[in-house]
């Protein structure tokens, strides 16, 4: 027996709709039906939306630049530093409590320029030092950057987190520059 009067039920269809959008709008763009379980089926919906972003923002957010090759954890230049005018960038995302790449490999000497992201949701910062060189950039909060720009020989540098314990906890790589 169906005791809900027609006042009710008007109320009830109009309760989905949430900050301008309805529920079956949305439900309709990923072609989810609205019959039971809606709800289950509209927050996995959005959670999906979710991660679908995250992953595109990640994956674009981790592309090599111009003049390197990206394979794992490890950044090889392809040796442009000293051919054109303005200095290849090697790019550093820092999270928690790790870096990537986590080794850079560069072909040639020369002047480098290293892009710090901080996509980590605590301050970060980078430092450069080996031989002779000793280059950090100020605290970067959370989706900040900053840029380095560092002369490098050939040999090997470190870098990493000088921000607390980070170093300790994993935030730390190596730079290798190759002979000409």
């Amino acid at each position: 027996m169906n005791t809900r009067s027609e006042d009710q039920r008007k109320e009830t269809a109009d309760a989905p709709k949430q900050h301008g959008v309805e529920k079956s709008e949305v439900a309709r763009l990923f072609g989810l039906g609205l019959s039971g379980g809606s709800s289950v089926k509209f927050k996995r919906a959005i959670l999906k939306c979710v991660c679908l972003l995250f992953v595109g923002v990640f994956v674009a957010g981790g592309c090599a630049p111009d003049g390197e090759e990206e394979t794992g954890q490890e950044t090889q230049t392809s040796g442009e530093a000293e051919t054109t005018e303005e200095p290849v960038t090697v790019g550093v995302t820092e999270t928690e409590y790790s870096l990537y790449p986590e080794e850079v490999i560069l072909d040639i000497p020369g002047t480098y320029v290293f892009r710090a992201v901080n996509s980590g949701s605590t301050t970060h910062a980078l430092k450069i030092e080996g031989q002779g060189i000793e280059e950090v950039t100020e605290n970067l909060a959370p989706d900040e950057s900053s840029e380095l720009v560092v002369d490098l020989e050939p040999g090997t540098y470190e870098f990493y987190c000088p921000v607390g314990d980070h170093r300790d906890l994993g935030m730390e790589g190596t730079i290798t520059v190759r002979e000409d």
